[in-house]
């Protein structure tokens, strides 16, 4: 585990997480690192989907021993391109790796709604009937992270201070952190600020 933030979590710790190996102290700690810090929540939602996808693929119990998922996906990807990340293909990136997430709905704003900047509130329903760790992020058209924040509501109010610009599109989503390793998303939403 980590000693202080500015480290990420080693591969078998984000194994032993998903797999349900890892000691209870080590499972807070985790919960705790994974709720700052966006490239070990995003190499968290990458191996929890590769083990999704393979329980799909395979209809029964996956055969891939998690520890030697999570080192495929470090080194065919690499932990710096599963950051906020920047350039056009940000945003897809970031919907392929939710792919086959679990979901739940945005209430405000809509995908594709108008907003105005003052005190823009953004709402999502919960997740869970647990209480689950939020991560809230915003980025530009560019897939570059302008605002994020872990929170235990669901909704935040934007800081004015974040600059956003009439007629731009920005793309918001919320990540979830549930029990035993699992997560959910919202998925990408759209909202243009008024001109």
């Amino acid at each position: 585990m980590p000693e202080n933030d500015n480290m990420h979590l080693p591969p078998g710790s984000i194994a032993a997480y998903v797999d349900g190996t890892a000691a209870l102290s080590d499972r807070s700690r985790l919960e705790a690192h994974v709720a700052s810090c966006l490239e070990c929540r995003n190499e968290l939602l990458t191996v929890t989907g590769v083990v999704r996808a393979e329980r799909r693929r395979r209809r029964a119990v996956v055969a891939v021993p998690l520890g030697a998922a999570a080192a495929i996906i470090l080194t065919a990807v690499g932990i710096s391109s599963l950051g906020g990340g920047s350039g056009p293909d940000a945003i897809t990136l970031r919907s392929e790796l939710s792919e086959g997430t679990a979901r739940f709905a945005v209430v405000t704003p809509g995908d594709g709604d108008t907003v105005h900047t003052q005190n823009l509130l953004i709402v999502w329903r919960q997740a869970a009937a647990e209480s689950p760790h939020y991560r809230f992020t915003l980025t530009d058209q560019d897939g570059t992270v302008l605002w994020s924040n872990s929170v235990a509501d669901t909704s935040v109010i934007l800081p004015v201070d974040i600059g956003l610009s009439a007629g731009q599109s920005y793309y918001w989503y919320v990540d979830a952190l549930l029990e035993r390793g699992r997560t959910a998303t919202t998925g990408i939403s759209k909202f243009v600020v008024d001109r």
